[in-house]
């Protein structure tokens, strides 16, 4: 770390967030809700093995403070309030979290209910089928990082090393999240396989990578503090796959997780907030009135009051670096 970042981490961040100074990122902008995502939360740090669960000491901390600091909604509370243009005069969260880790349930909910905070889970359709070792694509590959680190691996005619594919100079997510869905799936499988991946994970953490089941889902869907929506099905980037595949992909999600939860299911988080315009207007005829992407792809978002932004928060920094860049993010991201 660059002694510039550390003592900014260390030293300065701390002293802002003591004297409450970062509220001042915040409050010059007229943009009152910022909707705030989140992967999945875990007892132990796992930032050295992925960067999507933040621990759970963090997670409380920053649950105190959203609490202590902002009016806390549900995404569709924002979505309505949007759309009226009544969104106050204080400013204000939305809580959600992507993909169904299983520690959703069993490490963020609980938290979530202790200090009773509105959430959104945005589930991708396969899990409502989860027999128990299914996987996330993205979690294949952290295996793949984590076992043959520092080693070139061949994958079908691909020359694989940390997680870079070096005769074609791109890295191995990249290329896979633009890849047709068939070829994507084709590559998972043979590394699946090539690594014994299923037994391999019994040496790792299964709060890091066990996704829900339809049980635990159905569970999850319960609480009075959550609500369901779609991550879509395969967690394909549907802005860079063929339109018939992103349209089933959009439906199968739907169907899947209403079947399971027994409620509508009109909400997506596009994965890895990948979108156009085409993909939007196949969501909406698929049902889902509400949409969230990271950061706008189309011009004419700003005014698409179908769609919304978000702003994640990172498992790699620290608090007071966190709820900075959070109250900066008001003025790019919130609405």
């Amino acid at each position: 770390m660059k002694i510039t970042k550390k003592i900014a981490r260390e030293i300065i961040f701390p002293m802002i967030t003591l004297t409450g100074s970062e509220k001042l990122l915040s409050f010059f902008t007229k943009n009152s809700i910022l909707n705030v995502m989140y992967h999945g939360v875990v007892n132990k740090d796992s930032s050295g093995y992925t960067a999507r669960h933040i621990d759970a000491k963090q997670f409380e901390k920053q649950l105190k403070y959203y609490r202590s600091n902002f009016e806390l909604i549900s995404v569709s509370e924002a979505f309505e309030r949007h759309r009226s243009g009544g969104n106050g005069n204080r400013k204000t969260l939305t809580i959600s979290f992507d993909d169904g880790y299983l520690n959703n349930l069993t490490v963020a909910l609980p938290l979530i209910e202790k200090y009773e905070i509105p959430a959104t889970f945005f589930i991708s359709g396969f899990v409502a089928e989860n027999k128990g070792n299914d996987l996330l694509y993205a979690d294949v590959l952290d295996v793949l990082r984590f076992l043959k680190k520092n080693e070139t691996i061949r994958i079908d005619d691909l020359d694989i090393e940390n997680g870079f594919i070096k005769n074609l100079g791109i890295s191995l997510l990249d290329y896979l999240k633009s890849a047709h869905p068939e070829k994507r799936d084709h590559l998972i499988r043979t590394i699946t396989e090539q690594l014994d991946v299923i037994n391999q994970l019994k040496n790792i953490d299964s709060q890091i990578w066990q996704l829900l089941d339809s049980k635990s889902l159905v569970k999850l869907s319960q609480s009075r503090f959550v609500e369901i929506g779609s991550h879509g099905h395969n967690h394909y980037n549907l802005g860079m796959i063929p339109e018939e595949f992103a349209k089933k992909e959009l439906i199968m999600s739907k169907n899947a997780l209403e079947q399971i939860i027994q409620k509508d299911v009109d909400m997506i988080a596009y994965p890895d907030g990948c979108y156009n315009t085409r993909v939007k207007e196949l969501a909406d005829q698929a049902g889902y009135t509400m949409q969230l992407a990271v950061e706008y792809k189309s011009v004419d978002d700003m005014s698409d009051y179908r769609v919304l932004p978000r702003h994640g928060i990172s498992s790699t920094t620290t608090f007071d670096s966190n709820m900075i860049f959070l109250h900066r993010a008001f003025k790019h991201t919130g609405f």
